[in-house]
């Protein structure tokens, strides 16, 4: 008996790098400066999703979460 792991397909795998490649990319602007803005509604995003699992549990109370914190993270990014 030896560990088999969790499988993950090719497509999920994808997913996660297009994702990470897009988290990354919000976080500065095309002349390398810092974006306020896209990192705080990456950060409030990340938090509100993380809140809305601990609270509701499910996938809408886990989107919810999402979008409410990245639009909140945002906003205040953008006003720093």
């Amino acid at each position: 008996m030896g560990y088999h792991g969790l499988k993950i397909g090719h497509g999920l795998k994808i997913g996660a790098v297009i994702l990470a490649a897009a988290l990354l990319a919000a976080c500065t602007n095309a002349d390398g400066s810092a974006n306020k803005a896209g990192t705080g509604a990456v950060i409030g995003g990340l938090t509100g999703v993380a809140a809305g699992q601990i609270a509701g549990g499910g996938t809408g109370a886990t989107v919810l979460g999402g979008a409410v914190g990245a639009g909140v993270g945002g906003l205040i990014g953008a006003n720093q």
